[in-house]
């Protein structure tokens, strides 16, 4: 039943999901604003997870910080002179919460709340608001849906191998269900999953699902070698990013950061695997164009 109602909900919200990444309209606003989202949804998930440890911090600051660091990455993504702003951004946001607690009285428990917050900000709205930095580069439709479907193809597999094959456990305790077999079959399909993207887009796809329109088209890919790099370097740094919110949820006792979308948990579940590795998929995109290797 629980593995019925992941398809359920993954038939459901893949399609609107990959619109928002493709969609190029009012430079990417659609795409950023549903990024955004995710982000605000997955900080208030975090801020539950911080409940559980008698760590309550202001809501206002939350959203606050979301819209902030997201507009600034949004504004630095299609100016190029304004590149800092990110870095300002998350700056920023932690100097003014560090002001609101010098106003405090009792100052018991500010190194706990401002450790918090900053990581609240450095693991949501900032690394996320990477793939709009991702989605502003040359070619960033391809390199932005390589990654989330390769991020994606590896959760989803390492789960059906690791379901169907997985008899010897991965002895790690921030995650002690996952076994060797998932491991290996999330890498392997992940390699997979970006043969399949390069693919589509050398076709130069167009086709709609509902009343969603789909283009898929590049004038670069990436050639075998690099492909298969990337397939199993990244396929490994999507496991660890969702053993990093395993660990927060082992923390707070917690099996899924929310109920939000049956069989899969909350937002931060859906898109744990995403957060690391699309912040650090975007530096590695800056280092090949530095090294020519992508013109």
């Amino acid at each position: 039943m629980n593995l019925l109602k992941r398809i359920f909900i993954a038939l459901i919200c893949i399609p609107i999901i990959l619109y928002f990444v493709l969609n190029t309209y009012y430079y990417a606003l659609l795409f950023s604003l549903f990024l955004l989202a995710v982000s605000i949804v997955g900080s208030f998930e975090f801020y539950n997870i911080l409940k559980t440890k008698k760590i309550i911090i202001n809501k206002n600051f939350i959203l606050f910080a979301n819209i902030f660091i997201f507009l600034c990455f949004y504004i630095s993504a299609f100016n190029s002179s304004l590149i800092f702003l990110p870095y300002f951004s998350f700056i920023f946001v932690n100097f003014i919460f560090f002001i609101s607690q010098i106003l405090l009285k009792e100052f018991d428990n500010v190194i706990a709340l401002s450790s918090s917050f900053i990581l609240l900000t450095f693991y949501l709205p900032f690394l996320l608001g990477h793939m709009i930095l991702l989605k502003s580069l040359c070619y960033g439709n391809y390199f932005l849906f390589l990654i989330i479907t390769m991020i994606w193809t590896n959760d989803s597999f390492a789960y059906f191998c690791g379901m169907l094959f997985g008899r010897k456990k991965w002895n790690i305790k921030a995650s002690p269900n996952k076994t060797y077999a998932g491991v290996i079959g999330g890498i392997l399909f992940s390699i997979l999953a970006v043969f399949f993207v390069n693919h589509i887009f050398q076709l130069d796809l167009k086709f709609k699902i509902w009343f969603f329109e789909y283009k898929f088209s590049s004038s670069f890919i990436f050639n075998t070698v690099w492909s298969i790099i990337i397939g199993v370097v990244f396929g490994v740094i999507g496991i660890v990013s969702d053993l990093i919110e395993s660990i927060f949820k082992r923390c707070a006792k917690i099996k899924d950061s929310d109920r939000l979308l049956p069989g899969h948990g909350g937002v931060l579940d859906v898109f744990d695997s995403s957060i690391f590795t699309s912040a650090l998929f975007y530096y590695f995109i800056l280092l090949l164009k530095y090294f020519k290797v992508i013109s």
